[in-house]
């Protein structure tokens, strides 16, 4: 749970925290505190139409304005925009008005990221279907059989992990609504993986597991230079998941304040590890040469926007099924080429390391993995970040990728199967 600012003097102690946006409720209901990455602190008032659509107004900054001022400020909003106490509580009347309540009210304050799950309904699967504008009454009248043939098709349409994400931010969102009395039911007896499409945890662990061999990395690359129907953005991000190693959304779900062009390096945030605790801190990718050219050439391409990589349409980000959906389509196009996915890449640079023979500790902390399965104490004491060991290291796997994919005679260092 978000902490709950009440006073000045917990306002002015609020630090900025480097590549992360900060957010904190306040003693009046609906107002909160945001604090920026350079510092700024600005008072933010989320509202809900009553046609269901969300508002967000930015009612002033501190110390400027005082937490008091911005509940007077709200007020006056209030007034202007028309919108009684009644208003805003009033009930949603379709499913978008369930979702920017649920939003709203639960998401923006208790998760530390929120733009991926705007994407689980407004994108373009839903308002083609027109699934939005499905009346709660219809919702409550179908006993849920609609919510269930909505998450079918987009398992059908979207893929299996597609299916279960959106599956599990539905549920959250009818047990919600359900709590606020927005719903009679949150109908989750009947929205189960099996009865939506999704195949069971067994079956879905036995994909194969695999890296590239050399003479697929240089097909793959060059593949990914010749294919041009992919995005630019699309072809240098499953680049960049080769030359640093990092996990797809560690790279898709960044933003561009946490790229440091001055010293080269891509800073990943707390909040978007895979991996994290109380102890855990941002983690600073040391960007190779042709990796910092090539996010010179997506900053040309995307650095308008806030993240690495925009949505299409007004989607603020990219899907998570858009790398793996671009490398089926890449393997489509190569000659008899293996399947693979995009944590393959990380898995390939991995590899490609032990076959530079980079001390294992390193290696690891390249992937921002734990090295508490190498000691039990491991992390307890060695608390260095290898920095200028890594920086050295991926420098050598660049060597290796570029060697591989120019018209240089071939450099065998990983060994293929």
């Amino acid at each position: 749970m978000a902490k709950k600012l009440t006073t000045e003097l917990q306002i002015e102690n609020e630090k900025p925290v480097r590549g992360k946006t900060k957010e904190f409720s306040t003693k009046h209901s609906g107002i909160r505190l945001r604090v920026s990455p350079s510092g700024v602190k600005s008072f933010v008032w989320y509202c809900i139409k009553p046609d269901g659509k969300r508002s967000t107004v930015t009612l002033g900054r501190h110390p400027d304005m005082t937490l008091e001022q911005a509940y007077t400020a709200k007020g006056e909003q209030k007034a202007r925009m028309g919108l009684s106490k009644t208003d805003t509580t009033s009930k949603p009347k379709t499913l978008e008005g369930l979702f920017n309540v649920f939003y709203e009210g639960y998401v923006k304050i208790n998760r530390d990221t929120h733009a991926d799950c705007v994407q689980f309904y407004d994108n373009a699967r839903f308002k083609k279907h027109k699934w939005l504008e499905i009346k709660v009454s219809a919702i409550e009248a179908s006993e849920g059989r609609i919510i269930k043939d909505i998450l079918q098709t987009v398992t059908a349409e979207g893929g299996q992990v597609q299916g279960k994400a959106t599956l599990s931010f539905t549920k959250q969102m009818l047990r919600y609504s359900k709590a606020h009395k927005y719903l009679s039911d949150d109908f989750c007896d009947i929205l189960t993986p099996k009865f939506i499409g999704i195949n069971d945890r067994k079956r879905a662990s036995k994909k194969k597991k695999r890296k590239l061999t050399n003479e697929e990395i240089k097909t793959v690359w060059q593949g990914l230079d010749d294919y041009k129907n992919l995005s630019v953005s699309i072809r240098i991000a499953l680049k960049l998941l080769l030359l640093t190693g990092l996990r797809s959304g560690e790279l898709r779900r960044n933003t561009w304040d946490n790229v440091d062009f001055e010293n080269r390096t891509l800073t990943i945030p707390v909040e978007i590890q895979k991996t994290r605790n109380a102890d855990s801190v941002p983690f600073v990718v040391p960007l190779s040469p042709l990796a910092f050219t090539l996010m010179q050439e997506l900053h040309t391409a995307t650095g308008h926007g806030e993240y690495l990589f925009a949505g299409a349409r007004d989607n603020p980000i990219l899907e998570d099924k858009a790398f793996g959906h671009a490398v089926r389509r890449l393997i489509k196009r190569l000659d008899e080429m293996p399947s693979w996915s995009p944590h393959d890449l990380r898995r390939t640079c991995r590899s490609g390391l032990s076959a530079l023979s980079i001390p294992f500790e390193v290696a690891e902390k390249c992937l921002n993995h734990s090295l508490n399965g190498f000691s039990s104490t491991a992390e307890d004491y060695d608390m260095d970040d290898y920095f200028p060991q890594r920086k050295e290291a991926l420098d050598k796997w660049e060597g290796v990728v570029s060697n591989l994919v120019s018209n240089k005679p071939k450099l065998e260092i990983v060994n293929g199967h």
